[in-house]
This record gives structure tokens, C-alpha cells and sequence, in this order.
């Protein structure tokens, strides 16, 4: 007999298997309905793991987007040696300048170049 190496197709499906009933039982909630989108989580609902990766998902995003908008800040002060009088003038895309969980528009002070999200003070 030939010694083969490799992996069989029954240990493929035995691996795809466990993997299947492993994603059932992470996806599975506590018996609610699951929602149709993924906006369809509220901000508060924390009780799945799904929804709290997706809170923290969107939470990191929001941040993600105020760091890039004050790169954008900078760099327009950089070459116009003053401040936007509104994130309007900076030509970045609609979703860059709202929250990513609430939709709210990002707060600017003009006066001091300062970028704040209503929904999430620290970043």
C-alpha cells in the first residue's frame, strides 16, 4: 500500500461539520428574534455576543472616522493656514462625518478645529 498524505474528503466534512454546529451555537441568541439588518441592533441591546462585537465594531469605526476627519483638518489648515468654517468644506464622503452607531452628525468647533462625537464623548 501506498503511504498518501493529505488531508481525506471525510475528515473535510467532519472539520466542516464541527465548524457549522460551532457557528450555530456563537450566532444563537436568547431566543429572540433576529434582526434583519445590522442596524437593526439597538445601541443598548448587549445581550449576545453578535450584538456586542457589532456595538464595538461601530464604536471603533466612529473613532476611526473623527481621527481620519482631524487628519483632514489638519491637512486643510496645512494648506489653507486656516481652519474649515464647516466639515462641508473638506469634501469628505456623508458617512465619514457621522457616528457610525447613532447617525449623528459629528460636532465642530470652528474656533479651535475640535471634532466631537455627541455619541461617544471620549474619542
Amino acid at each position: 500500500m501506498k503511504n498518501r498524505k493529505g488531508a481525506s474528503y471525510i475528515g473535510l466534512l467532519v472539520v466542516a461539520a464541527v465548524i457549522a454546529v460551532m457557528c450555530v451555537f456563537m450566532m444563537r441568541g436568547t431566543g429572540k428574534k433576529e434582526p434583519d439588518t445590522l442596524t437593526d441592533y439597538s445601541h443598548s441591546e448587549k445581550t449576545t455576543t453578535y450584538g456586542k462585537a457589532m456595538d464595538a465594531g461601530k464604536a471603533v469605526s466612529c473613532q476611526n472616522n473623527i481621527a481620519q476627519v482631524r487628519s483632514a483638518i489638519g491637512m486643510y489648515m496645512q494648506t489653507n493656514e486656516a481652519a474649515p468654517a464647516s466639515l462641508a468644506e473638506l469634501n469628505l464622503s456623508g458617512s465619514m462625518t457621522k457616528c457610525a452607531v447613532s447617525g449623528e452628525q459629528y460636532a465642530y468647533d470652528p474656533q479651535n478645529g475640535r471634532v466631537s462625537c455627541p455619541t461617544h464623548p471620549q474619542f
